[in-house]
């Protein structure tokens, strides 16, 4: 269970640095590659905690659409 809390708070800052410095991804989504990652290195939960996270920031941070990013979470879990 500690090694889950440990990888979750690794992501966590994983997607938060991601957001903080890529700014322009073109081709690339930053956030699709962190959730997948999440999910098949520290398993489904993590990665839709993960996913829910950057989802949000997303949205908030960002100005995003939360139906385009919404989906394009979704579809990795």
């Amino acid at each position: 269970m500690q090694d889950r809390w440990t990888a979750l708070l690794v992501f966590l800052l994983l997607g938060l640095v991601e957001e903080a410095s890529v700014r322009q991804t073109g081709w690339f989504n930053h956030r699709i590659v962190v959730v997948c990652s999440a999910i098949l290195l520290a398993g489904p939960g993590v990665g839709v905690i993960v996913g829910l996270f950057l989802t949000w920031s997303a949205v908030t941070c960002d100005g995003r659409p939360l139906v385009t990013i919404a989906l394009e979470m979704a579809v990795p879990v």
